[in-house]
């Protein structure tokens, strides 16, 4: 009986009609025009921010995914909770370059190969190209 009490009122405000407690219908058109239109632009918003968080997330990581290079600046991203970027980049070998160094990361050059193995093991996140990050943020010339 209940079941079939709610199945009425699917039906009628499919329909475009809301019965209200009473048994008394009344026309809904107008709020059913506007709800689906709401919706379709809520759908249409979140398709666009989907996609806007796509093409931002694979132009990121691209740039970021390119090997870093012996002598070259190298990025290196650590959590700020464990070593540190600078401990980590003094106990492989490396020394940091630029004024600042920022929590989770910070640029810096090795003379030799790149540890990567040693950096990963000792807790760091990402290793990036610098030249390629400082393009990123305007910067032409090479260091």
């Amino acid at each position: 009986m209940v079941y079939y009490i709610y199945l009425d009122k699917i039906i009628s405000i499919a329909r475009g009609r809301a019965d209200d407690f009473n048994g008394v219908s009344r026309p809904m058109g107008h709020s059913w025009a506007m709800l689906k239109r709401v919706h379709s632009a809520l759908a249409l918003v979140l398709a666009v921010g989907v996609g806007c968080i796509a093409v931002g997330l694979s132009i990121t990581l691209s740039l970021l995914s390119a090997p870093a290079r012996a002598g070259e600046p190298v990025l290196v991203l650590a959590p700020p909770w464990g070593l540190g970027v600078e401990r980590i980049v003094q106990k492989t070998g490396g020394h940091l370059i630029g004024p600042d160094v920022a929590r989770f990361g910070a640029l810096a050059v090795f003379s030799g190969p790149i540890p990567v193995d040693d950096l990963t093991n000792l807790g760091s996140w990402l290793l990036a190209d610098g030249n390629r990050i400082a393009q990123i943020c305007g910067v032409t010339n090479r260091v």
